[in-house]
């Protein structure tokens, strides 16, 4: 684990630095108050043995800055300092510090002191991976990993926003897998599941990095479109047509293909909302599937 050092005297510097590679951890030296804060990773949770006096901005002043942080990680910062009073020590607690050393403590207390913060932080940090994992869970689909059902509309309605704002079109794609049933009435659902992860990966691997894509249900998956006129939606649907088309599932069983049905739409001042552009998708996609499967349809056709 990285541990940051933020103080100006070397020999300071030395000691902490010392007894922190003794605990089998990684020290990083930072000299200013202001040289941490260029440098101090705010995305994940951390240990900092923090000088009270420095040049420029004091240990006080980013400890303030670190609790009034907008973020969701905990920082575990062990004041430093010659100062012993208790109402230094009391000013040091209440400006955000988690602990608090004295200079010229014995290294066996540091060290434990350090083990403490050591042991919240690899603690903080399973939490917040833990949290990571939950809010995924939330947002996506856990057999595709997709956005699921709910988040995808969301996710439309705020596209569909931005759009109105700026004066552009946002395009939709329904999609769906042509005659599913049967792939999972002959050859099962393990094959079935297998089927559809590799078709999600299809839409995933071909499509923009600013495009959404999510589990709509079933075998049926939608596309959000952003700044997508009638024309890219349409050819953009056509790509992800043949890629399904060409997609190698012999593996799974030999001679098994899939082939898929897109409708496509794209707002404009009558399709304002996304339930309007979803149903008109849709209902292209109907008519696609009517038509004899395997092709793009446009909701203005």
């Amino acid at each position: 684990m990285k541990i940051y050092i933020v103080d100006d005297d070397p020999g300071s510097q030395l000691i902490l630095s010392t007894a922190v590679s003794d605990m089998g951890h990684e020290p990083v030296i930072e000299g200013t108050g202001e040289s941490f804060m260029e440098n101090f990773d705010l995305t994940q949770p951390s240990l900092v043995l923090l000088d009270w006096v420095l040049p420029g901005i004091s240990g006080l002043d980013i400890c303030n800055r670190l609790m009034s942080t907008d973020t969701d990680n905990y920082h575990y910062i062990i004041l430093v300092s010659a100062k012993e009073k208790p109402e230094d020590i009391r000013q040091a607690l209440d400006s955000g510090a988690s602990d608090y050393i004295t200079k010229g403590a014995a290294m066996m207390e540091m060290k434990a002191r350090i083990g403490v913060g050591i042991r919240t932080i690899v603690l903080e940090r399973e939490r917040s991976e833990l949290r990571l994992q939950l809010r995924k869970l939330a947002r996506t689909d856990s057999f595709t990993g997709l956005l699921n059902h709910t988040v995808i509309l969301d996710e439309l309605t705020l596209e569909l926003k931005r759009s109105e704002r700026e004066g552009s079109f946002t395009g939709v794609l329904m999609i769906d897998i042509d005659n599913f049933k049967a792939v999972n009435d002959t050859y099962g659902h393990i094959i079935g599941d297998q089927v559809i992860a590799r078709f999600a990966a299809v839409l995933r691997e071909n499509s923009r990095p600013y495009d959404r894509i999510g589990r709509y249900g079933g075998d049926e998956f939608i596309m959000i479109l952003p700044r997508s006129d009638s024309e890219s939606c349409f050819s953009i649907a056509e790509r992800m047509r043949r890629k399904t088309m060409d997609l190698e599932m012999d593996d799974l069983v030999m001679g098994l293909a899939i082939t898929c049905s897109i409708g496509t739409c794209t707002s404009d001042h009558k399709l304002k909302f996304s339930s309007a552009l979803v149903a008109a998708a849709d209902n292209a996609l109907y008519r696609a599937k009517e038509g004899g499967r395997n092709r793009t349809v446009s909701c203005r056709s």
